[in-house]
């Protein structure tokens, strides 16, 4: 059976200085059946350079925003999922591995959350319960109080 293909999108805004990191952690995904989509909210730093060193579709447009930014992204995206990443951020290499086989688990879900890693600096800290991920059926309270992630498919 042909595996699904993961459309990840990255926004980004003159974050070139911390940009690689993100993209490398999805091009480093044990998962590879994706494709990484960059897309620059009119960054006026080095991103356009930057990007144009990595096997990934890049989108530039004008500033507007991340929600935009974001939904530029989806628009371009053909895969049968959305993952979104932030590009200070960055993926453990096996995330998207371990969502599609909770998804190939479980085919009534339609998406699935990870747990986040907390950092200040280098030292690893604990959200407050508050941005702490729910388990089980989530769907209502997502709902209601707008707690799903960027850690998403």
């Amino acid at each position: 059976m042909k595996r699904p293909l993961i459309s990840v999108i990255i926004p980004t805004y003159n974050r070139a200085y911390i940009l690689s990191k993100a993209i490398e952690s999805v091009l480093n995904q044990t998962f590879k059946d994706l494709e990484l989509i960059v897309v620059d909210d009119g960054s006026t730093d080095e991103t356009p350079y930057l990007v144009s060193k990595y096997p990934i579709i890049y989108v530039r447009k004008p500033h507007r925003g991340v929600s935009h930014t974001r939904n530029v992204g989806v628009l371009k995206a053909k895969g049968d999922f959305i993952a979104f990443l932030d590009s200070d951020d960055a993926f453990v290499e096996n995330k998207l591995e371990k969502q599609i086989e909770f998804f190939e688990k479980n085919p009534d879900y339609k998406i699935v959350q990870t747990e986040e890693l907390w950092y200040k600096g280098d030292k690893k800290i604990t959200p407050k319960k508050i941005h702490q991920k729910a388990e089980g059926w989530f769907f209502d309270r997502a709902i209601k109080l707008c707690v799903v992630s960027i850690s998403t498919v």
